[in-house]
């Protein structure tokens, strides 16, 4: 029997325990927690992490959310444990959407012409930029199809999306429409115009801020504008945003992102979020890699960001390609009105790929999932030749034990 160590001792733990213990042997649990260390837990020792982690076939992780990934920042960062043998017990979403009737959301472009960075993982610049905007009646018919129930649905510009003229009357449209929905929107963070805050706030459930580094010259590169006072402008904001949401909107979370690159220590990350954390700022990671798929030049960014070792946690593995977990989170809006399955498949200037699903003005909701869903099925089922998936890695900065622990109905 292989043997696993649980990182953790909270519910999740506990969960992790019981869908693992026949598989493995668990050895004992490890927890940041200085005050745990000695004390046992299901009549096992919690000890502090180290490199003896490394003796063990499996390292399973008993968090969720943020302290999930921290967990695993620190095993592979700072211990150099192999991400594979990482392993987390998982819901039953998003992956068991291919059978359920709805998606886990909506991601809508809104279109901008204009755009604050230029992000080397991003394409959207490449071609030049679109001024096209999407359409309110492609918008009211999109709304109204969607769940009655309580349902994501995240605001883009494609670019910046404070810069999209129509932002706030598409957050009002949706919300009259379909009260219940959650309204999230991704931003750089460079913007804090408080008149114009105040009308987009009262609509929106987060909003999530792009910092992605912990400093400023890593920001500076990664941005594309070489602008390092730019990075103390995001992180101002952010904590502008936090005051805002807490003086008048407290039902409106704001979620700072980071980016999981290798050379960034648990304690390092730990200690630059704290001030955030402490003003109730909550924490996203997000994987690197090129969001564009095929689009950007794929050795040009690997090679720029290993000459500034920025080289991302989870490296892109060698062999047999894998399902992609993009085509599982949720359905794309673009501005020109069509669905798309995932980012990559979307069009990023004139000489882009371009995969849609589907005119949302002549297909419904409904329709343009269940296409989704066959999408779904054929990379379960290991074909990759549906949206010419072969030429984009995308599917890399996901563990391939999420899908092989799906297939068996269990987390380990």
């Amino acid at each position: 029997m292989q043997t696993a160590y649980i990182f953790g001792t909270g519910q999740i733990s506990n969960l992790a325990y019981e869908q693992c213990k026949e598989k493995y042997k668990i050895l004992g649990f490890i927890d940041n927690d200085n005050t745990k260390h000695g004390k046992t837990h299901h009549g096992l020792l919690i000890e502090p992490p180290s490199k003896k982690l490394d003796c063990v076939d499996a390292i399973i992780i008993g968090s969720a959310d943020a302290n999930k990934d921290e967990m695993e920042i620190q095993l592979v960062n700072d211990f150099g444990i192999p991400p594979d043998r990482l392993i987390a017990p998982i819901p039953s979403q998003p992956l068991d959407s291919y059978t359920s009737k709805n998606p886990p959301g909506l991601s809508i472009s809104l279109g901008s012409d204009k755009c604050i960075n230029r992000c080397i993982i991003c394409p959207q610049h490449l071609g030049g930029i679109n001024t096209q905007f999407l359409s309110p009646d492609v918008l009211k018919k999109v709304v109204s199809e969607i769940p009655e129930e309580e349902f994501n649905v995240t605001l883009t510009g494609f670019l910046e999306p404070f810069l999209a003229p129509n932002i706030v009357e598409c957050a009002r449209t949706i919300k009259q429409i379909k009260p219940k929905a959650k309204i999230m929107v991704n931003t750089a963070g460079l913007i804090y115009d408080e008149d114009f805050l105040v009308q987009l706030f009262p609509y929106l459930s987060v909003l999530k801020v792009s910092l992605n580094t912990m400093t400023s010259d890593d920001y500076a590169f990664l941005s594309g504008t070489g602008n390092e006072g730019n990075f103390h402008k995001v992180m101002d904001n952010i904590l502008k945003f936090q005051n805002l949401s807490i003086q008048k909107y407290p039902n409106l979370k704001i979620t700072l992102q980071m980016m999981k690159f290798k050379k960034y220590k648990y304690k390092d990350l730990t200690h630059f979020l704290a001030p955030f954390r402490q003003k109730g700022v909550a924490v996203h990671y997000c994987d690197v890699y090129n969001w564009g798929g095929g689009n950007n030049d794929r050795k040009k960014i690997t090679s720029e960001l290993h000459n500034r070792e920025l080289l991302p946690m989870l490296r892109t593995p060698q062999g047999e390609q894998y399902p992609c977990l993009a085509l599982f989170t949720s359905i794309h809006l673009f501005e020109d009105g069509y669905y798309y399955p995932c980012p990559p498949s979307m069009k990023h200037g004139q000489d882009g790929r371009d995969f849609p699903i589907g005119n949302a003005l002549t297909m419904s909701f409904s329709e343009a999932y269940h296409v989704l869903q066959t999408y779904q099925q054929m990379h379960l089922q290991n074909e990759f030749n549906c949206l010419d998936c072969a030429t984009c890695n995308g599917w890399t900065i996901h563990n391939k034990n999420i899908f092989e622990n799906h297939k068996k109905g269990c987390a380990c």
